[in-house]
């Protein structure tokens, strides 16, 4: 279920599944990916670069990803989140629950901005990376550390 479909209770039990989950998934990713994932810029392109090389669309239905991708860009959100947050003590994690008309409500979001309201939800951002890579749509380099260096 798509978390702003979801209840209030149901988003905030997925969001805390995900949180005692963290290092589960990021070690999930690192091998899958096959080598050791590090949070340098340089680390954060080669993730990039093996992302766009390997993501699918889903072969039955053209505008999705194959299923396995929205777990996957689930592990890689995570991790790139955590980097953020390592980076800028100010950031958190918190289930986005501000305004029920946005595209972030219930999605796990970074939160910490300077603007109380300002949210970035980085499985989002990963996923529409993902279906444009698989639509053949430009894509400009970098996006991963774009999402890092948001609001800097």
């Amino acid at each position: 279920m798509l978390p702003e479909l979801a209840s209030r209770h149901q988003a905030q039990a997925s969001f805390d599944q995900l949180m005692e989950e963290k290092e589960e998934r990021k070690a999930k990713l690192a091998r899958l990916v096959g080598f050791r994932l590090t949070s340098t810029d340089n680390g954060i392109r080669r993730l990039e670069r093996w992302f766009m090389g390997h993501v699918e669309g889903d072969v039955e239905h053209a505008q999705r990803l194959r299923p396995i991708w929205y777990s996957v860009i689930t592990d890689a959100a995570v991790f790139l989140g955590d980097v953020m947050i390592d980076r800028r003590n100010e950031l958190y994690w918190q289930l986005y629950t501000s305004d029920k008309r946005s595209v972030h409500y219930h999605w796990p979001a970074i939160m910490g901005f300077s603007d109380p309201e300002d949210a970035i939800t980085p499985q989002q951002s990963l996923a529409v990376l993902g279906h444009r890579a698989v639509a053949a749509l430009p894509i400009r380099k970098d996006l991963f550390l774009d999402l890092i260096h948001y609001r800097e």
